[in-house]
């Protein structure tokens, strides 16, 4: 019996005089050369945030975070065109949005988005330097190679905005030769050996938050996207520069068109008899107590007007249009403010294309491909990580900062991961993951 109970007891001595071994990987570059790194992107990659560019927002754009983990393999120094002054900010036409305590337009109190100053004199002070992150907001595919989007505000009248034409104030402010210089030159004179680019977003988005349809900036055609991305790949991989590059989100899935429901029009039985009763000349217009399309204003509709449909868009700006001025009931919602089916589609459809191009140019400069439109795609049912879940919903989900495009400083750290993961298995490289929890999300007063 006494050598049984030894028998017993001896895998327990055993096991409690082990100590735990982690086989922890040890950082490597793999075949990759991390030390002079630069991004080419729009304002996802300037650290664009809440409506606006300023320095907080910048100290956590995703082009940074990778930055720093370069470093642990290799990476070496990574400089931004900051704003200099961390209480100032530039974009949007409004500045930089808060979350805060106030009465909305009906009188409501509640927390909502409430924006500070603009100052325009921070994008029209020149800044110098050789600067890794290269992001300019509002920048599209047919600007990255064209000189006059760096011009001086005063060099030239306007935006020729349909042939990517004319000043970026954003670019002006940090490009080397204003007038001369591009994006795509400034990231070649830097001898990179590695670089980021994720351009495409925004040859679809500045159409799409206008309204789309026509007089507002035009989709680019896939064709043209095609042209100017292998161009500027071809520009940046001459010398043997390795990179990744990323795909387009799918934009009608982000909160500026998802925050409020096509069918947001909730009545009860007075309101809707009211409003059959005020339509009663439009017979293919009606409404029940419960949920109902709002009214567009559609030239191709009877009498100019009809109700949204499902896979249409109310865009966010509408809301106080909606809430105080009785648009989309009692007056026809504008199309600045909607995105119907047919101007979905050419999103939908030009987003595509883009892919496409970007998955095939991916192959054929050998560079590692992100899928973040795959990433988008996941977010929308909810994104788990750490215990958290993630999605795309307005302020609750976390992702997204207050201008319902842009992400918080956890949704970039998201992407960042994105990144590394892209990287790490076309490169054979170990790069460890941002931790996305030591950023901020959605911040409450």
């Amino acid at each position: 019996m006494k050598y049984l109970k030894l028998l017993i007891l001896a895998p327990f001595v055993l096991l409690l005089g082990c100590e735990p071994e982690f086989d922890i990987p040890t950082p490597a570059s793999g075949d990759a050369d991390f030390s002079t790194y630069v991004a080419i992107g729009n304002s996802l990659t300037a650290g664009y945030t809440n409506g606006a560019l300023y320095q907080e927002g910048q100290l956590n754009s995703y082009p940074l975070m990778l930055s720093n983990q370069f470093k642990l393999v290799g990476g070496g120094d990574f400089e931004q065109p900051l704003i200099t002054n961390p209480t100032l900010s530039f974009g949007g036409g409004t500045g930089r949005l808060r979350l805060g305590v106030g009465a909305g337009c009906d009188g409501v109190v509640g927390l909502a988005p409430t924006a500070d100053v603009l100052d325009l004199a921070v994008a029209l002070d020149h800044v110098s330097g050789s600067f890794g992150n290269l992001g300019v907001p509002s920048i599209r595919s047919v600007d990255i190679n064209n000189p006059l989007f760096g011009t001086k505000m005063n060099d030239i009248l306007g935006v020729i905005s349909g042939l990517g034409m004319g000043q970026n104030p954003f670019y002006q402010r940090f490009a080397t030769n204003p007038g001369t210089s591009t994006v795509i030159t400034d990231a070649v004179d830097q001898n990179p050996t590695f670089f980021t680019f994720w351009i495409g977003a925004n040859d679809v988005l500045l159409n799409a938050t206008a309204g789309g349809g026509a007089g507002v900036t035009p989709i680019t055609d896939p064709t043209n996207f095609r042209t100017e991305v292998s161009g500027a790949l071809n520009d940046l991989t001459t010398d043997g520069a390795k990179g990744a590059i990323a795909t387009v989100p799918n934009i009608t899935a982000i909160p500026y068109f998802t925050t409020i429901p096509w069918n947001g029009l909730v009545l009860d039985q007075a309101n809707s008899d009211a409003l059959n009763a005020a339509y009663a000349m439009a017979p293919h217009i009606s409404f029940n107590p419960g949920a109902n399309g709002f009214v567009i204003a559609d030239t191709a509709a009877l009498g100019g007007l009809r109700q949204i449909e499902q896979g249409e868009y109310v865009l966010i700006n509408a809301s106080d249009t909606i809430k105080c001025g009785g648009a989309g009931s009692m007056s026809p919602l504008p199309p600045s403010f909607v995105l119907d089916a047919t101007e979905v589609n050419a999103v939908t459809t030009a987003t595509a294309g883009y892919n496409l191009a970007i998955t095939e140019l991916a192959a054929q400069y050998d560079l590692a491909l992100v899928d973040v439109n795959a990433f988008f795609d996941e977010a929308i049912t909810g994104l788990l990580y750490d215990g958290v879940t993630y999605s795309p919903a307005f302020i609750s989900g976390g992702a997204f900062s207050l201008d319902g495009v842009h992400p918080t400083a956890r949704g970039y750290a998201l992407i960042s991961n994105e990144f590394i993961e892209a990287i790490n298995g076309k490169y054979n490289s170990n790069i460890p993951t941002v931790q996305v929890h030591q950023y901020d999300g959605i911040v409450f007063p």
